[in-house]
């Protein structure tokens, strides 16, 4: 906020290309409160290089006279939006000064579009997938959980967290045990989608 009693008004610039500005309950003003001093420029953004997005919530942004004429504000956004905000260049007597606003959207409310009120069924999505691929004969998978990284070579697999399990103390009896125990400590799943 720059103001004056009597000289003129300072100028206020705010750049960063992309970036976004929101004034919630503020103000930016150059305003001169008396005499005969000119209001004070304000430039949000610029024409090469505009903010991302400009968001005004009850808010001014000001650049107004007594005497003298107003300054000029100058706003430059992709997106400009504003509730309940005041923009204005006057001059009690003397010249306005202009307020120009180029941004490509200043009202979002045409592209929000309704919700659907059915919704989709997962379950049915993933029987037609899983009776797709029986009929191909294609019904088994493997998910690897929980494990990221790169492996060592290319192709090559990633080391299990727990270490190595040396097979040959397990009995034949116990394979299926066995089985359940690698698995679970590698963190798989295998088996049908279809069957879940």
């Amino acid at each position: 906020m720059t103001s004056s009693d009597f000289a003129d008004g300072g100028n206020i610039t705010i750049n960063s290309t992309g970036s976004v500005l929101q004034l919630t309950d503020s103000q930016i003003t150059t305003s001169v409160l008396g005499g005969l001093g000119s209001g004070g420029k304000i430039t949000l953004g610029t024409r090469v290089h505009p903010l991302g997005s400009i968001v005004l919530l009850d808010s001014q942004v000001l650049a107004n006279a007594r005497g003298g004429p107003a300054g000029n504000i100058g706003v430059f956004a992709d997106v400009f939006l504003q509730n309940g905000s005041l923009l204005s260049a006057f001059s009690a007597e003397s010249t306005p000064g202009t307020i120009n606003i180029e941004a490509r959207f200043t009202d979002v409310s045409g592209s929000l579009a309704q919700l659907p009120a059915d919704v989709l069924q997962a379950q049915n999505l993933l029987r037609a997938a899983c009776a797709a691929r029986t009929g191909e004969g294609k019904t088994s998978s493997l998910v690897v959980a929980g494990r990221e990284g790169m492996p060592p070579e290319p192709g090559g697999l990633l080391s299990s967290p727990n270490g190595a399990i040396d097979l040959d103390e397990h009995s034949p009896s116990g394979a299926q045990q066995d089985s359940d125990f690698i698995t679970a400590s590698a963190g798989l799943w295998f088996g049908s989608n279809c069957g879940r």
